[in-house]
């Protein structure tokens, strides 16, 4: 690897050599704060010009940093985006967390609440908790992006945190205090002319991998310090312009997600017809409330809320295969089969066996 950071590289690397547990569209995350650099690098015939899909040719690699461990992985481009697709949502998704995406090389479209934006290096856009959307590479393009990952309670820390000198209570910090209280789904930073992104911005983010590479007993308060000089950079208006946009209202997103939680704990999957009696509103408002905030419907979120609950029960448990189809509401073990290889790119059987071999485990009875 290079000696910077955010000049990742695949060279070297084999495509084979991937886990699928690091992916950019993880629903939610537990850690304060996490950063995950993704580079694309294009070769011959790289990259269909239909929705800019990855062809198989094209490596994609991520290097994730958080308070845990630094990972780096590769992936074929095809698998990239079937795991983008599947293990997510497809196309569209939403997590728990603020999301800052900064584009390093390159450029990429970010279609968020239905809307198209694009981004080039230097620029960047934060969305915000439970916003729909999804990042869409441009075809035949390089791509270096990152994903500074925030948890909520960990900007609510930030925000909290006592200012003593004046100088700090800046337009900047107003900018980005009003952002994170506004409830907008999202927020774009354009650079102004003469802004000069690569010495002021890059610096900031290579200095956080590398104090998450190496953390030592001051890292909490580095690692803050850091995000907190990133964010009164981007909220300067001399030197980012800000555009927010407002999202559908709280109380549409707290029923949304008192759906979804319902939803998880029931066994099975859940009809429209059984929202309707739990929830007392239509089935149309339903549909349309699900579609919006998850891209999918009613039946396509309950399967991919069950294909979820059958890998947990895969790794975690000694259930036969049928029986784990039987308790997501499988009475057709074809169509399980059928089901979870659409949203695993394999085997039930094949999915337990490499989870298996990921912590040492014992082989389970398999059915």
């Amino acid at each position: 690897m290079s000696d910077s950071i955010l000049l990742l590289s695949a060279d070297g690397l084999p495509y084979d050599f991937y886990d699928p547990s690091i992916m950019p569209n993880r629903e939610h995350m537990a850690e304060p704060f996490e950063l995950l650099q993704i580079s694309v690098q294009p070769q011959i015939g790289s990259v269909s010009e239909l929705h800019g899909e990855l062809q198989q040719d094209q490596p994609v690699v991520i290097l994730q940093a958080g308070v845990r461990n630094v990972y780096y992985t590769a992936y074929p481009g095809s698998l990239f985006m079937h795991q983008i697709r599947k293990a997510a949502a497809p196309l569209l998704h939403s997590h728990d967390y603020y999301e800052l995406l900064f584009v390093l090389e390159g450029e990429i479209y970010q279609n968020i609440d239905s809307f198209r934006h694009f981004y080039s290096a230097g620029s960047a856009c934060f969305v915000s908790p439970y916003t729909l959307h999804s990042e869409e590479y441009t075809a035949g393009t390089d791509a270096r992006l990152l994903f500074l990952k925030l948890n909520r309670d960990y900007v609510n820390e930030l925000l909290q945190m006592p200012r003593y000198f004046t100088c700090e209570q800046n337009q900047a910090l107003k900018r980005y205090a009003y952002y994170f209280s506004s409830g907008a789904s999202f927020m774009d930073f354009i650079p102004r002319r003469n802004v000069n992104v690569r010495e002021r911005i890059h610096p900031l983010f290579e200095q956080l991998f590398r104090l998450f590479s190496a953390p030592d007993s001051s890292s909490t308060l580095q690692a803050s310090t850091l995000i907190c000089r990133l964010l009164s950079e981007l909220f300067d208006p001399a030197l980012f312009g800000n555009t927010p946009v407002a999202p559908g209202t709280r109380t549409e997103q707290q029923r949304f997600h008192q759906i979804r939680r319902y939803m998880e704990k029931q066994p099975g999957r859940i009809t429209r017809a059984r929202l309707e009696q739990e929830f007392h509103y239509s089935g149309d408002y339903l549909y349309k409330l699900v579609r919006r905030y998850t891209g999918l419907s009613i039946q396509d979120f309950a399967l991919q809320i069950s294909m979820k609950k059958a890998a947990q029960l895969l790794e975690s448990t000694d259930l036969r295969i049928n029986e784990i189809a039987e308790r997501v509401g499988f009475r057709n073990f074809t169509q399980f089969y059928r089901a979870f290889h659409d949203a695993y790119a394999m085997t039930p059987r094949a999915y337990r066996t490499r989870k298996l071999s990921e912590h040492g485990g014992m082989g389970y009875n398999e059915g």
